[in-house]
């Protein structure tokens, strides 16, 4: 059992990892990966049917919580193209990140608000997986945002609900009732008020918590 598990993460789940690196994958596509991981670790095949004695979510927990460290691979997903986000957060200088502001305008706002609604009609498939990729059913209070404290500076770049510049929460989630009424909800902090003190500066600023 122990060595199908290292299987399972150093080989089953490595086939599919420059693909879930770059697109979010399908429920079904996802359904079909587990499908043969649960058989091997079970059966040792993916033909025979075999009896499944634990959930899969308990088999991929870590074994501090009681199960046996296989990586969900739907979360595993939502992981690697965080990790995009990341990138175009911190990496301001890249030749890249040019090309996608050119591309599809204040990159860092959409990623910071990482909601459908800024996903344009004619925007890649890429683009489109890389904002609504944390958009996963057991991350509802743990998004990619809510992770991120922002420093203001200007406010031209921090979106005024979605981003966590006032505390640990998004204002939309500490006042969920003035978000529903509020006009603009992709408002920018510089768009919505000035800082106290005036305080003010050229760019905004960004951190893991």
């Amino acid at each position: 059992m122990a060595g199908r598990v290292v299987l399972i993460n150093s080989v089953l789940n490595a086939v599919s990892l420059y693909s879930l690196s770059f697109y979010k994958a399908p429920k079904k596509v996802l359904k079909d990966i587990v499908a043969i991981q649960r058989n091997f670790l079970w059966g040792g095949c993916e033909i025979r049917k075999t009896v499944n004695w634990v959930s899969w979510d308990t088999i991929c927990k870590t074994r501090e919580e009681g199960g046996l460290g296989v990586k969900n691979v739907e979360i595993m997903n939502v992981a690697l193209l965080s990790k995009w986000k990341w990138r175009i957060l911190m990496e301001k200088e890249a030749v890249w990140r040019d090309l996608l502001e050119a591309r599809y305008g204040n990159v860092k706002v959409k990623v910071l608000i990482g909601d459908i609604s800024v996903v344009g009609k004619k925007d890649s498939i890429w683009w489109r997986d890389i904002l609504i990729s944390d958009n996963y059913e057991n991350l509802d209070n743990n998004h990619f945002a809510g992770a991120i404290e922002c420093k203001v500076w200007s406010g031209n770049d921090i979106p005024f609900w979605y981003a966590c510049w006032t505390g640990p929460q998004t204002l939309m989630e500490a006042y969920p009732e003035l978000y529903r009424y509020a006009e603009n909800h992709h408002a920018v902090v510089s768009f919505a008020g000035s800082m106290i003190n005036g305080t003010a500066g050229s760019t905004a600023d960004t951190r893991m918590k």
